[in-house]
């Protein structure tokens, strides 16, 4: 995750006044509390990155779970495999907006169909930008299920069964 200027800026001030404040409140200096607060600006930095990382991985876990919903419900309704991924890019889109990062892999997968590219090294791709385990667990059984002829319909559903109940546990958890 690389931050923009707005949040390298937002996580030192975030960092400095939390510095600051802890180290006026201890020693009552103002000098040796600007000081204290410009170290902890420059440490909070990476810690801000982290939870803005985190921060989106769980958003991208939420829209990942969606999308396996619509394709459910694509695949329960007969639709092959490029009809599904196009009705969940329009719910995808109806959702969140053509902003979010789920849309944005979405058509980077669509646009792949449409150019010939095999599903599964789609979905392997996509499963790599986003970084969760969770994505690349389904692409690769997805991948399976493809070639060998399987019941993609209870793929889908069975790996959005499980997302959500992970998503529920952990929560539960914080």
């Amino acid at each position: 995750y690389k931050l923009t200027v707005v949040e390298r800026i937002t996580g030192f001030a975030i960092g400095l006044a939390a510095g600051f404040l802890a180290a006026h409140i201890m020693f009552g200096v103002f000098v040796a509390s600007a000081i204290i607060g410009i170290i902890v600006g420059f440490i909070a930095i990476p810690i801000f990155r982290d939870y803005l990382q985190n921060k989106r991985k769980r958003a991208i876990l939420m829209q990942f779970r969606d999308l396996l919903d619509s394709l459910s419900n694509s695949f329960s309704a007969g639709k092959n495999t490029p009809d599904a991924f196009a009705d969940a890019l329009s719910d995808m889109k109806l959702s969140y907006g053509d902003k979010a990062p789920m849309v944005k892999e979405l058509m980077i997968v669509i646009n792949g169909l449409h150019n010939n590219y095999i599903i599964e090294d789609l979905l392997k791709d996509m499963s790599a930008r986003c970084g969760i385990d969770d994505i690349n667990s389904f692409a690769e059984t997805f991948a399976v299920c493809n070639r060998l002829g399987g019941n993609l319909k209870k793929i889908v559903s069975e790996s959005r069964d499980i997302i959500s109940d992970k998503i529920e546990i952990e929560m539960e958890i914080q």
